[in-house]
């Protein structure tokens, strides 16, 4: 039972790493073996573990992370076609840039850089937010290109996925670091 519950706290918790899992898986073990022994149901001790790991996995990030960030990044499917830093399978992940000095500053800069691509039309830009809408020269295929800031851990998340489509030969991760690349200069 406690795999379900660990599985379901890391989705709600946008595959942050954590040490939720254990202690849950504690709590329930100690619940379960005070219950067998006393005779008592372990009910009550399971749902106070529970509603702890709950609350804790909704009112926090990853790490050194903003607590108020909660990712809009949809996961990778199994298609070879999208990338993001925040992906938990090599195959889909991505390093994020990392950036020194103001959000403001680092937001500024890449929107310059996305600026120069040709292709790339700037869908929804927030603070803290940009979606970018790039489209293939010959074909005309769409991908969608997220950024998401992180200030406390100095850090923009990126994530590319191609709308349609099984295979990009490479497109969305050549494309993310180039932009890193350029960013770097």
């Amino acid at each position: 039972m406690w795999q379900f519950l660990c599985n379901d706290t890391h989705r709600w918790m946008r595959n942050a790493r954590c040490g939720y899992c254990d202690l849950l898986e504690l709590l329930l073990r100690w619940g379960v073996m005070m219950g067998s022994a006393t005779n008592r149901d372990a009910t009550g001790v399971v749902s106070v573990a529970v509603i702890l790991i709950i609350s804790l996995a909704l009112g926090s990030g990853a790490e050194g992370s903003d607590p108020s960030m909660h990712s809009r990044f949809r996961d990778c499917p199994e298609s070879p076609n999208c990338i993001s830093s925040r992906a938990t399978s090599a195959s889909h992940y991505i390093a994020p840039i990392v950036y020194s000095g103001s959000l403001e500053d680092a937001r500024q800069r890449l929107l310059e850089i996305l600026a120069n691509f040709v292709r790339a039309r700037v869908r929804v830009k927030e603070e803290r937010y940009l979606h970018v809408e790039i489209t293939s020269l010959i074909l005309r295929f769409v991908d969608d290109l997220e950024f998401e800031f992180d200030d406390a851990a100095k850090t923009i998340h990126m994530r590319s996925a191609s709308r349609t489509g099984y295979f990009d030969f490479g497109v969305n991760r050549r494309r993310c670091e180039e932009i890193r690349e350029l960013f770097n200069r």
